[in-house]
């Protein structure tokens, strides 16, 4: 593969994805966060660290079981960190976005030209879908659960190909 003229790829990139949804920040929080976060006095504190792994995602709905303890450990943190505050959340969807696509760049570097790599990721970057999953709080879990599959992924092409 010969050199590709692009300097600075991934800024390239993480301008291409945060710059469209640096709105978030000052969303607070919208739909389900309110149900799933702020309402949620489990979550508003560490002692959550080890009910999470216990009771059910969504608190006001018995009969509705979905279990996601990593997410809720996660936001319980958030929580008494920022005090409340829907900033922390917010930038953390936006770190985890901006990880997957990254991770997914680096991904396609493996098995395709630079060019073609790049443009992959770049149009990836500027999906309008991303906005849903990063200014909603909920959507962490989507975002979690995305770079974690594309850190796999890379992990697993990379003992694959050694």
């Amino acid at each position: 593969m010969g050199r590709w003229p692009l300097r600075f790829p991934n800024l390239w990139l993480a301008l291409a994805f945060l710059v469209p949804n640096l709105g978030a920040l000052r969303c607070g929080f919208v739909f389900d966060d309110v149900v799933l976060i702020v309402e949620n006095e489990a979550l508003h504190g560490l002692n959550a660290l080890v009910q999470v792994w216990t009771h059910g995602y969504w608190p006001d709905r018995g009969g509705l079981v979905l279990y996601r303890p990593v997410v809720q450990g996660v936001w319980a943190i958030l929580w008494v960190a920022g005090d409340g505050s829907p900033l922390p959340f917010h930038l953390l969807n936006l770190a985890l976005g901006l990880s997957c696509v990254l991770l997914l760049y680096g991904l396609a570097r493996r098995w395709f030209e630079p060019g073609t790599a790049f443009a992959a990721a770049f149009l990836f970057a500027l999906l309008p879908i991303h906005t849903e999953a990063t200014t909603s709080v909920v959507g962490s879990s989507e975002l979690l659960a995305a770079t974690f599959a594309l850190a796999s992924l890379t992990l697993f092409a990379g003992a694959v190909d050694d």
